[in-house]
């Protein structure tokens, strides 16, 4: 066995910290150097298990929410009795929770960390998706819905969060532009996954559409929990990390400190953004994108059985 000498010699060879943590406190001038070659391996660690992790979850999250269009084609309307527009006011009623606990969501990313968040966020989707699959009434569908959405509803948000805690600025905009992929991926085998349940027909007395969210559910629960253990608390404490990886990444978190300050919420920093023109025209932008994928997502399985 290796001497703890040994090991602490390693552990420096890894990372050098001139760092005397009083300077902190004192505001004084701090230096923290990281070897490049140490932090480009760590952060390769977090590009093969988070970065996918993210991409299955919101694959997943964005089948559960979209393939209601699916379900419609499949006699979802007729079986619960739904009347003239109601389909419509399902889905609008339940994107109003998506726009109220987007923020809530992240702010708990950033309080009890990426692990607990995103898991209590997993485990309340995954619920919402199986009580789809025993939705009766209009109001009940309203209920369910709105739940799975207010479940959903940070789920990118928050993966963007924890990428720019892990990456540096000009690397974490990469990252998270790589988790848009979900929803391509969503789109191109959603409709196939659901034509490929739709084929059992009615069984043990539930219709189709029912088996799609059972079955949702189950694959959901299976490969969301697998993927949920490589969620970090935070990027210091991942526990697929080594000893020197961890360490570069406390350095790194103490190294950032010094550029950008006290992670800590200020309302300045949310008037700063408010007076920013550029803000506004991004939010256009992605508002004008949203409407078009969310409501294709939704409704494109009625338009195509519509052209028949």
């Amino acid at each position: 066995m290796e001497s703890d000498l040994s090991k602490d010699m390693k552990l420096k060879s890894a990372v050098v910290d001139t760092t005397n943590p009083d300077d902190f406190a004192s505001g004084e001038s701090t230096v923290i150097y990281i070897e490049p070659e140490k932090e480009a391996a760590a952060l390769r660690k977090f590009d093969k298990t988070v970065l996918p992790v993210s991409v299955v979850f919101l694959v997943l999250s964005t089948l559960d929410r979209n393939n209601l269009g699916n379900a419609r084609v499949f006699g979802f309307d007729e079986d619960i009795g739904l009347k003239n527009g109601q389909f419509g006011n399902i889905n609008t009623l339940s994107s109003v929770c998506t726009i109220i606990f987007e923020l809530p969501w992240v702010l708990a990313v950033k309080r009890f960390g990426a692990n607990a968040a995103i898991g209590t966020a997993f485990i309340l989707w995954s619920l919402c998706t199986i009580g789809t699959a025993f939705i009766q009434t209009y109001g009940q569908a309203i209920a369910v819905r709105m739940l799975l959405n207010a479940a959903e509803a940070g789920l990118a948000q928050a993966f963007a969060y924890l990428f720019s805690t892990i990456y540096p600025r000009e690397q974490a905009g990469k990252r998270i532009m790589t988790t848009n992929l979900a929803q391509c991926i969503s789109g191109a085998f959603g409709g196939l996954f659901a034509y490929a349940v739709q084929t059992m027909g009615t069984r043990h007395g539930l219709a189709a559409w029912r088996w799609l969210f059972i079955v949702e559910f189950c694959i959901t629960v299976v490969v969301g929990g697998i993927c949920w253990c490589f969620i970090p608390t935070s990027a210091e404490t991942a526990w697929y990390l080594t000893a020197e990886e961890k360490e570069t990444m406390r350095l790194k978190k103490q190294r950032d400190f010094i550029h950008r300050g006290e992670d800590k919420f200020e309302r300045k920093w949310v008037m700063i953004a408010l007076k920013d023109p550029f803000v506004y025209m991004l939010g256009i932008a992605f508002f004008t994108s949203s409407v078009a994928i969310n409501g294709f997502g939704v409704f494109l399985p009625t338009i195509i059985q519509g052209l028949g």
